[in-house]
């Protein structure tokens, strides 16, 4: 494991990317400080401004990445590395932005509070940012326009709170795992939606089951991962199936996941690969061809820590954990 200490002790390591033998990953201690206060106060408080570095191959954490502008309150959550030396990020109680890690000139997208967790629409220079306060997902390019805001539907007093988003080429829609509360702020659950990237209009909706982190790759197969009766399932959805939970291909993963107490958090597409990590620590590393599933069981220490993203080198997964500021690698079997 390696783990760097912070000047703020609640900071931990959060949504994580993959550019090369690199992996960056999101710095926050929102976790730690709304147990402690409350999620308003966390978000509000103040804490250095940087983006975590970790190299795969020597497994050594790098001098984080600071950003000179922001966010500096509740920390950095989601990143993506372009491979260009770009770094997107996004800070949910500032703005989202990206840097250029060479020069550390920093540039926002004007989305402002909200900015959540972050897609790139293929080769198009644009990406997607789930709005998780305005119940939208912003499409931000890098000439400094105003970003373009599609809007999921709520009726009745319902908030919709999106989180994960994902691009499908094939179908050219925007798919987003939201949280749903009510006008009381109530938590009333969980579905997932898709929005065509045309018109704007919402396509689709799925309350269950509960549809917790997906991606797509470059050709439109999509990798689901699906919360269902009989566990943690991977769907592999090509772009001729149809849009729905038993379409396609089913990969159980865990029969004996516990949803009340796990979570799937992130999924990369990752040398042929797709690598599931759970906040319970258990990596997934499946074949699509194949369909054969190795798993990585990394530690629950500290206890209370969560686990984010991973990445695949060789036979061995590093994951970020959000308990300290930490990547925990392990052997897979």
């Amino acid at each position: 494991m390696a783990e760097w200490a912070s000047s703020t002790p609640a900071s931990c390591a959060w949504f994580g990317s993959r550019s090369g033998d690199l992996l960056w990953f999101g710095v926050s201690g929102y976790w730690a400080e709304s147990r402690r206060a409350g999620a308003r106060a966390a978000l509000a408080t103040p804490e250095p401004a940087r983006i975590g570095r970790f190299h795969l191959v020597s497994e050594e954490m790098l001098p984080p990445l600071p950003l000179p502008d922001g966010p500096t309150r509740g920390g950095t959550w989601d990143v993506l590395a372009l491979g260009d030396g770009r770094v997107v990020y996004t800070g949910l109680a500032e703005h989202a932005g990206w840097v250029e890690a060479g020069s550390g000139t920093q540039t926002s997208f004007g989305i402002g509070a909200g900015a959540n967790e972050l897609a790139a629409l293929g080769d198009s220079g644009r990406l997607a940012v789930s709005d998780y306060f305005a119940g939208e997902i912003a499409i931000a390019g890098f000439d400094g326009a105003a970003p373009r805001r599609l809007s999921l539907s709520a009726e009745g007093g319902l908030r919709v709170a999106p989180k994960t988003v994902a691009f499908d080429p094939a179908r050219s829609w925007l798919w987003a795992t939201t949280d749903l509360f009510s006008g009381e702020g109530e938590d009333l659950g969980h579905d997932a939606r898709a929005v065509d990237l045309g018109s704007g209009e919402e396509v689709l909706r799925i309350a269950d089951p509960e549809l917790q982190t997906l991606a797509f790759d470059e050709r439109g197969v999509g990798y689901l991962a699906w919360s269902t009766t009989g566990g943690l399932v991977l769907q592999v959805l090509d772009p001729s199936d149809a849009p729905r939970p038993g379409a396609g291909r089913r990969i159980p993963l865990a029969p004996d996941f516990d949803p009340t107490h796990d979570y799937a958090q992130d999924l990369a597409i990752d040398a042929g690969h797709i690598v599931v990590t759970t906040w319970g620590g258990r990596v997934f590393v499946v074949d699509p061809e194949s369909e054969r599933v190795r798993v990585a069981a990394l530690p629950r220490a500290p206890p209370g820590s969560l686990y984010y993203s991973a990445a695949l080198v060789g036979d061995r997964v590093c994951a970020t954990r959000c308990g300290g500021v930490a990547v925990v690698c392990r052997d897979l079997p």
